[in-house]
């Protein structure tokens, strides 16, 4: 409310999941039908105010901006991840009875998770800031996706053990400014050689990480157990990605963002 009176943002979609699932547990607490009529009301303004990317995918994270009379909207920056508090709403309320236009609206949304989903099962999380906010994964907002998706397909007894498993190839998700690449226990966030000077490093099994510094700084150095072995490098040309170290292993690469991956250079 002070956000409208005095100017401030507005209406972040994601936090619709928020006031959706109480209304509806109150209703199958009370059986007030007007509470299951809201939640579906706001289901439906979250549906019909969603927009499409340039890729084609359905997005429906937002910011509004309020002052006075007037409201400025923008759709970038702005996160992929994170639909799955107001998706887990939409879930409830259809577990009270169909709706074809919500039905609808959540295929949409899982086509939008499967278009930015990499090989190795992660999804890209933003898209516009153009750093590491668009490719780091396993964030806050990974996770409100990740209780939709259990709910919504009851996954297999041994479905943790695969999540856990370690994977045969290395994977990389590379946009214009950053990218994201893990093998084994190791991940890193790394910028192209062309732009800034972003060296993080960490384990999967530890919940440290660490940056490497210039060699000419008076830094501590990278602790060996931190060091990514043959981490991925990419140059970044004005028609697209190159991979430019020698690294051999077997590795998927998935580009997000305004340019292409052009292949090892």
């Amino acid at each position: 409310m002070r956000d409208r009176t005095e100017g401030g943002i507005l209406e972040p979609a994601e936090y619709y999941g928020l006031m959706i699932v109480p209304l509806v547990l109150g209703y199958r607490a009370q059986g007030d039908p007007e509470l299951l009529d809201e939640a579906r009301r706001l289901c439906r303004h979250v549906a019909r105010s969603a927009w499409t990317d340039e890729t084609g995918a359905t997005r429906y994270h937002r910011y509004w901006y309020v002052r006075g009379e007037r409201a400025l909207k923008t759709d970038t920056p702005m996160l992929i991840a994170g639909m799955g508090l107001t998706l887990y709403g939409i879930h409830e309320v259809l577990a009270e009875g169909p709706d074809a236009e919500l039905a609808a609206f959540t295929e949409a949304c899982l086509a939008t998770y499967a278009r930015y989903q990499t090989p190795a099962g992660y999804f890209a999380s933003a898209s516009g800031w153009h750093n590491e906010a668009d490719i780091a994964p396993s964030t806050a907002w990974h996770a409100h996706d990740l209780l939709f998706l259990m709910a919504r397909h009851s996954p297999e007894e041994d479905f943790w053990d695969r999540v856990t498993a370690p994977r045969e190839r290395q994977s990389v998700l590379v946009s214009d400014r950053a990218h994201w690449a893990e093998s084994g226990v190791h991940w890193s966030v790394r910028s192209p050689l062309t732009a800034g000077d972003l060296h993080l490093y960490g384990r999967k099994d530890r919940a440290v990480f660490a940056r490497e510094f210039f060699a000419w700084t008076d830094r501590e150095p990278l602790p060996e157990e931190l060091r990514y072995p043959d981490v991925p490098e990419f140059f970044v040309a004005d028609d697209g990605i190159y991979r430019v170290d020698r690294g051999e292993a077997p590795t998927d690469i998935t580009a997000v963002g305004p340019l292409p991956y052009r292949g090892r250079l």
